[in-house]
């Protein structure tokens, strides 16, 4: 009797391998983006009526005549999906609250926001589906439901991982644009910003460097000397004082000047 439930148990954990991974997604790859940058992508599915399952991952005992079938057709009623590993400062929206779609039905996940770190993730939609299914010899069962054998009943789950997705998704930090070799200068992150804003730049050496920003209409609105250092170099830029609108900052070590506009919102 002891064995008996040992094997059940063991039926019982081995079914989280349960199923085959059916890529649903468009597009396949979706686009990196840049830190304080707005990043906007649309992935769209269609939740399939029918998929092939395995039955490896059941640990069935041989039963005499029964030959288990190494895969299984089976029909999708619904399922639920979540989404995870998105950088900071970016959310997604399914356009069902709940994220349980019908078999048969399509939907949308939005990725939206302005990513605040960079760095390569990975955005990981993954699904639980329930269905129903026929085993030759056993009959009908349903997931999440339970197969019924000569022995004993066996829990079935929902189905795990059936649609799930891996995308990679760079966010690129800028800085890593900047020539460590010259003086180099790339947009201010993030841009728009009603706070504070990073500007960087680079330098081959120690030297000083002008920081100035300008209005629309050319008026310095501000002036700092800085010593640099070789290397990267990063300012943070308070803009709290200003009012909305469009403004440009130069930098300049005095033999060249690189200007860039940046927007300040409310």
């Amino acid at each position: 009797m002891k064995k008996l439930v040992l094997s059940i148990a063991i039926v019982a954990s081995s079914l989280a391998s349960f199923a085959q991974a059916i890529d649903i997604y468009t597009p396949a790859t979706i686009p990196g983006g840049a830190v304080g940058t707005t990043y906007n992508q649309t992935i769209n599915f269609t939740v399939p009526s029918t998929a092939t399952i395995s039955t490896a991952a059941f640990g069935l005992p041989a039963i005499p005549g029964l030959p288990i079938p190494s895969t299984l057709p089976a029909n999708i009623t619904a399922t639920t999906l979540t989404v995870a590993g998105l950088p900071a400062g970016v959310t997604g929206t399914f356009d069902v609250a709940t994220g349980e779609y019908a078999a048969g039905s399509s939907g949308t996940l939005t990725l939206n926001g302005a990513p605040t770190e960079g760095g390569s993730f990975t955005v990981q939609i993954t699904s639980s589906t329930a269905g129903n299914a026929t085993l030759t010899g056993l009959g009908d069962f349903s997931f999440p439901g339970t197969i019924s054998t000569p022995f004993t009943e066996i829990p079935v789950p929902a189905l795990p991982q059936l649609f799930d997705k891996s995308y990679t998704m760079d966010i690129s930090t800028g800085i890593e644009d900047l020539n460590a070799n010259a003086f180099s200068v790339i947009q201010n992150m993030p841009n728009p910003f009603s706070g504070s804003t990073t500007i960087a730049f680079s330098t081959p050496g120690v030297e000083k460097v002008n920081l100035k920003v300008f209005d629309m209409l050319g008026k310095e609105v501000y002036s700092q000397s800085i010593q640099s250092k070789a290397g990267v170099n990063q300012v943070e830029f308070d803009g709290s004082s200003l009012k909305e609108g469009i403004y440009f900052f130069s930098l300049s070590n005095g033999s060249k000047n690189f200007t860039q506009k940046m927007q300040v919102k409310r």
